[in-house]
C-alpha cells in the first residue's frame, strides 16, 4: 500500500529523528558532540530518507531536505529539553549547538536529496 504525501512527510521526519535519536539519546554528555553524536546509522538514515522522499516523487527537494534535515535537530532539542529538568545548567549553549545540528542534519539531507532527484532524472532520460 502506497503511502499518502501527507504520511510520507511524517515518515520523512519521524523515521530520521528515532534513528539518530538511537544513537544521540545513549550517548553520555560528556562524550556527545555534533554531528558525531548522530551516528553512522543516524547519518545514513537521513540521508536515504531525503533520498527517498525526493525520488518516489513525493515531494520537491526542499521538502526532503526541511523535514530529514532538522530531524537531528529536533532530536537534539528533545534532548536539552529532557536533560534541563534534571541538570538546569547543563545546557548553557544549546542554540549553538541547536543550529550546528540543523546545519549538519541539512547538509547531510541535501546529499540525499540530490541523489533521489538524480535517479529520478535519469529514470526520465531512457
Amino acid at each position: 500500500m502506497p503511502l499518502t504525501p501527507s504520511q510520507a512527510k511524517v515518515a520523512t521526519f519521524a523515521i530520521p529523528f528515532l534513528a539518530v535519536g538511537l544513537t544521540m539519546w545513549t550517548t553520555p554528555y560528556a562524550q556527545a558532540n555534533i554531528p558525531n553524536s548522530f551516528g553512522l546509522f543516524g547519518s545514513l538514515v537521513v540521508f536515504a530518507t531525503a533520498a527517498w522522499f525526493t525520488g518516489s516523487g513525493k515531494g520537491p527537494v526542499f521538502k526532503a531536505i526541511l523535514l530529514s534535515g532538522l530531524s537531528p535537530a529536533a532530536c537534539y532539542m528533545a534532548r536539552v529539553l529532557v536533560e534541563t529538568l534534571f541538570h538546569p545548567t547543563r545546557h548553557n549553549l544549546w542554540p549553538l549547538a541547536l543550529v550546528l545540528a540543523a546545519i549538519a542534519g541539512m547538509a547531510i539531507a541535501a546529499a540525499g536529496a540530490l541523489a533521489g532527484y538524480l535517479f529520478i532524472r535519469s529514470g526520465r532520460r531512457q
